[in-house]
């Protein structure tokens, strides 16, 4: 569940880096309920995974306009954030999330 939750934060993520990259504001608005995982998806996850973190830095380097634009997106815990500060939390979420899977991986 971990994965799936990366996997559909990630993908949102780098959309909003690149559209507020070009000066352009996402439509809608960040729901923390559309983030979480329904847990059904089997051991492809694992390719998934791998494949959202290849095509995540591949995305940012390829289609990335102005990092320094100040076109901002609403997050609901930290407000309005630029495409670098998404970036950032980006980097943040996914190492959260890895101390959780080490810690589900050792057993506790």
């Amino acid at each position: 569940m971990v994965l799936e939750h990366l996997i559909i934060t990630g993908r949102a993520m780098e959309q909003v880096i690149v559209e507020l990259s070009h000066g352009r504001i996402p439509p809608g608005e960040v729901d923390i309920a559309a983030v979480k995982p329904s847990g059904q998806r089997g051991k492809e996850i694992i390719t998934d995974y791998r494949a959202l973190l290849a095509g995540f830095a591949q995305k940012i380097a390829e289609e990335t306009g102005d990092r320094a634009s100040a076109a901002r997106f609403v997050h609901p815990w930290f407000g309005g954030i630029t495409a670098h500060q998404w970036h950032v939390l980006a980097a943040m979420h996914q190492r959260i999330h890895r101390r959780q899977m080490e810690r589900i991986l050792a057993g506790g």
